[in-house]
């Protein structure tokens, strides 16, 4: 792979991962596991002991489905009484970012049954088959809105999440090459971290 197509794999397909439990991609719950670890893109804006972080910028999530699934389970529309019943997709245990969402735009707690698909891609097929609405991150549910496969459960209700890149102090000068590679895609596929976002979410 291409330095600067692995990068944006890395920010925008593993973001799920490590955004579900607000630590590493890798789910470690020390942080960096040196040397075997010695970076990782996160949700969490503090730096684990040992490592540096710098903000990379932002990315929207949109709730939702398959038009199938609206059909079934939001027939008089997206209801707080729908809502509890209609099952949601989490990406393990740790994901959060459903019960954000409804926290956020509905203020509404998650009761629904949820499945648990920890891979981005049988999230995705979970979702274009109708086995329940989730978060996806906008850039890789694009192409399905666009042609009709997916609809959003409420249209324009994003969420906003802020990814961050910590690296290992110990391998900081191995790393430049990468980090900079980092920094250049996250400029190009990321809300900036400057740019004020409302509904912006981080690390439980």
């Amino acid at each position: 792979l291409q330095p600067s197509f692995y990068i944006f794999l890395l920010l925008q397909e593993k973001a799920s991962a490590c955004v579900a439990c607000g630590r590493c991609v890798s789910h470690c719950p020390q942080g960096l596991d040196i040397p075997r670890r010695l970076a990782a893109v996160t949700a969490e804006p503090l730096a684990v002991p040992g490592c540096r972080t710098r903000p990379l910028g932002a990315l929207r999530y949109v709730a939702c489905a398959s038009p199938g699934f609206m059909a079934r389970h939001f027939p008089q529309g997206v209801t707080a009484a729908a809502l509890a019943q209609a099952p949601v997709l989490q990406f393990d245990r740790k994901d959060g970012l459903q019960a954000r969402w409804l926290r956020h735009h509905l203020d509404l707690p998650l009761q629904a049954p949820t499945h648990q698909l920890p891979s981005t891609q049988g999230f995705l097929d979970a979702s274009l088959l109708g086995l329940g609405w989730g978060l996806h991150p906008l850039p890789l549910v694009a192409a399905p809105l666009a042609e009709g496969r997916l609809v959003e459960l409420l249209p324009g209700a994003g969420l906003e999440v802020g990814l961050h890149w910590q690296h290992a102090r110990l391998g900081a000068r191995l790393l430049e090459a990468l980090t900079r590679e980092v920094v250049a895609e996250a400029r190009r596929c990321l809300i900036p971290p400057d740019a004020g976002i409302a509904g912006l979410a981080g690390a439980d």
